[in-house]
């Protein structure tokens, strides 16, 4: 029986300094589960079906990017530069996840979120507002 899929390994980066972004969200098709980045902004994803795949990378304070996994991995890309975006937030809401779970398999992170969460407004300052 052959193997199909594909194992997407590459690193993270800031695009503007090159600095690793470590715990960016990667994810396939806007699923809840996914993988976070290590101390070096690197990540390893199994995606069963490359050329159906969408990769979806976000972190907080950058532009969220994504990608086909198979072109990805037929060009054997190795890195994913994120733009820095400036937010301007009314209010910030914080909240927390009760029965979240990250768990490893075979050496990778990944984070499930499951319902049963608690929410928490922030009001900004009215001099950090954006108009």
């Amino acid at each position: 029986i052959a193997e199909t899929g594909a194992l997407i390994e590459a690193r993270v980066l800031d695009a503007s300094l090159g600095d690793p972004l470590i715990y960016a969200l990667v994810r396939t098709n806007g699923e809840y589960r996914g993988v976070f980045t290590g101390k070096s902004g690197q990540f390893r994803l199994f995606v069963e079906e490359p050329d159906s795949t969408e990769i979806e990378i976000t972190y907080v304070g950058y532009e969220p990017t994504s990608f086909n996994a198979g072109s990805f991995y037929r060009d054997e890309q190795t890195e994913v530069r994120l733009k820095p975006v400036e937010l301007f937030m009314n209010e910030v809401v914080v909240r927390e996840y009760l029965n979240s779970a990250i768990t490893s398999e075979n050496g990778m992170q990944s984070l499930a979120l499951h319902p049963g969460w608690r929410e928490r407004r922030i009001p900004q300052p009215a001099h950090r507002r954006h108009r």
